[in-house]
């Protein structure tokens, strides 16, 4: 068998989860803890103005990615 010849809804995950692009990191990680996934699909809503309809683009949160970003906040106590 090569890889040519395997599908990638073979090992593809099928219960994809989404947030939207307006919430914040928090509720991404709740998503992500809660299904005990790696990645979170974000979603941002387009309105063409000249066909005047809408659509999605998509883009993909990954845990490193969130870590990144995340560690370089500086925690405060939070009796400060």
């Amino acid at each position: 068998m090569s890889i040519d010849s395997i599908p990638i809804s073979s090992f593809m995950t099928a219960n994809v989860k989404a947030e939207m692009a307006d919430q914040n990191i928090h509720a991404a990680c709740k998503i992500m803890h809660k299904v005990n996934i790696g990645s979170v699909i974000v979603v941002k809503e387009y309105t063409d103005r000249t066909c005047r309809y809408n659509y999605r683009k998509g883009y993909c949160a990954h845990h490193r990615d969130i870590r990144a970003i995340t560690s370089t906040f500086t925690l405060k106590r939070a009796n400060e």
